[in-house]
This record gives structure tokens, C-alpha cells and sequence, in this order.
């Protein structure tokens, strides 16, 4: 029994029934005991069988311990055990993920987010990608940055227009100073990005590019046909571009003449490789974006 429980609950514990969990329930109720009644809900879920009826009391459990009890690690606890008997159970997944949130509980976030995972690879693979970027998002906050390139890399495999795992991909290498990586990376993603239908985001990716030619590696030539690119996709935002690239203004100049002159100029050139590029791996560091 546990210390300060009823002597009742304790005997229940001992020899549950469906009689007595209804007379204890309706005397912790009026007593409003709400702890001692969330722990018959459990302790009788446990003593009974049926997923969708054991999740029900569980998630009254819940209800109870984080609404009057105030206590979420119990709250939690509850909810585990409801997935436990209905991992589809969509509400006791969100109150539980939720509640680790608040507690700053990301190691038991995680492996909500795994269970979850292993749920959805079974029963709804189009929601795969989407949980992996989630679960990569977790790991980036547990400082596990391998694990979460691996996860947001596994999201582009299956669905390689999850744009959500491109960008932190990219934004990852670029933290790290992977330039070469991160252009790889990027021109991946300019593919993948419709010129017409999507042209302030082809623009910002190759103003993107631009900057990292300009800036890192040095090749002002190369971050001119960068910018020629973005001209031609959003030739209207020709002074958000130059705000973007201070770095690049002595090649912008050339660029916007150039696009004026060759409407018909490429769209995705050729980015540099130089050799003196930094390639320093994104888990090098554990900082936060």
C-alpha cells in the first residue's frame, strides 16, 4: 500500500472486483479523495480486460490527476497506460505528448515518438515522414544531432517533398559550416522546387546559394549566376534580394544587368567547389538553431 492510501484501496488492490470498485468509487468521489479515486481507476484497469474499456479508465485517471491533483508525472504514468492498451488511441497520444512537454521529459518524448513511429509504419506510412521530422526536432533538443539527420534523411526517402526535413537538413550543415554539404543540399531542394508556381522560395534558395559562394568560399562569378537565378524567378524583389546579400552587391549589380538583357539565362548553374571549403560535420556541435 502505498503511504498515504486508504486502507480499502490497499485491500482492493489485494482482491479487486467489479462491486467494489463501484462502492469505492462512488465513496472516494463524494469524498472528493480525487487521487485515491485516479488510482482505482488504474489499479481496476489493470484487473480487467478490454483495451477500449481499460483506456477509458486510464485516461480518466489522467484527467483526474492532472485537472485536481495537479500531479503530471502520475498524469503521464496514466497515459502510458492507456496507449499501452490502445497504441491508436489518438487523444491519449496527444494529452501524453503534451504533458512530457511541459515536464521537459524529452527522453520519454522520444520514445513516445518511437512507439508512435512504430504504430504508423504499420497503419498509416503517410504519416511516417512527417512523425520523423517531428521525432528529429526532439532529438536536436536531447543533443542527439546524428540522430536526428538520420531521422529527417529517413523522412526525404520516403517522401522526398517533406520540405520540413530539407530545411532543417539544411539548416543543420549550416550551422556547422558544411558548405559544400549544405550546397549539395540546397540544389537538391531547388529541383525539387517549382520556378513559377513557387518563386519566392526558388529565389531564396539561390539567394541562399549566392551568399555561401560570396561569403565562404569566395567565388563572386559564381554567386552572380546565383542571383541571376533569383532575379529571373522574382525579378520584382530586386531590393530584397540586394537586403538579403550585402555581401553580394558588387555582383548583384552585373547579375540584374545581365537578367535584363538575357531574359533566357539559366535558372540553376553550377555552384563551386573550392577547395578551400570548411566540411566540418553537423555533429560537431550541439547547438540549438
Amino acid at each position: 500500500m502505498a503511504p498515504g492510501e486508504p486502507p480499502e484501496l490497499g485491500a482492493f488492490r489485494a482482491k479487486p472486483s467489479d462491486d467494489a470498485f463501484l462502492k469505492l468509487r462512488r465513496a472516494f468521489r463524494e469524498a472528493e479523495n480525487w487521487s485515491a479515486l485516479a488510482t482505482l481507476l488504474v489499479v481496476h484497469a489493470a484487473a480487467i480486460s478490454g483495451p477500449p474499456k481499460v483506456a477509458e479508465l486510464c485516461v480518466q485517471a489522467y484527467e483526474l490527476w492532472y485537472d485536481r491533483v495537479k500531479d503530471k508525472p502520475q498524469a503521464a504514468y496514466a497515459l502510458v497506460r492507456a496507449l499501452q492498451a490502445e497504441p491508436h488511441n489518438s487523444r491519449a497520444f496527444e494529452q501524453l505528448r503534451k504533458v512530457y512537454g511541459e515536464l521537459g521529459s524529452l527522453d520519454e518524448l522520444a520514445t513516445l515518438l518511437k512507439f508512435r513511429l512504430d504504430h504508423l509504419r504499420r497503419h498509416d506510412r503517410t504519416a511516417v515522414p512527417g512523425a520523423l521530422v517531428e521525432l528529429g526536432k526532439v532529438d536536436e533538443q536531447r543533443c542527439q544531432v546524428d540522430e536526428a539527420i538520420a531521422c529527417y534523411r529517413a523522412a526525404l526517402e520516403i517522401n522526398p517533398q517533406e520540405r520540413d526535413a530539407s530545411d532543417q537538413l539544411i539548416r543543420l550543415h549550416l550551422q556547422a559550416g558544411a558548405w559544400l554539404r549544405v550546397i549539395d543540399l540546397i540544389n537538391a531542394e531547388l529541383a525539387r522546387t517549382d520556378s513559377v508556381r513557387e518563386r519566392e522560395r526558388f529565389a531564396a534558395l539561390h539567394l541562399r546559394l549566392a551568399r555561401i559562394e560570396a561569403e565562404q568560399l569566395e567565388n563572386i562569378p559564381s554567386a552572380a549566376l546565383h542571383l541571376q537565378a533569383a532575379l529571373k524567378a522574382n525579378p520584382d524583389d530586386v531590393a530584397a534580394l540586394r537586403a538579403s546579400a550585402p555581401s553580394t552587391s558588387a555582383a548583384a549589380r552585373p547579375a540584374t544587368r545581365a537578367c535584363k538583357k538575357r531574359p533566357t539565362c539559366s535558372s540553376a548553374p553550377p555552384s563551386s567547389r573550392a577547395a578551400r571549403a570548411t566540411t566540418r560535420s553537423p555533429t560537431a556541435s550541439c547547438a540549438g538553431p
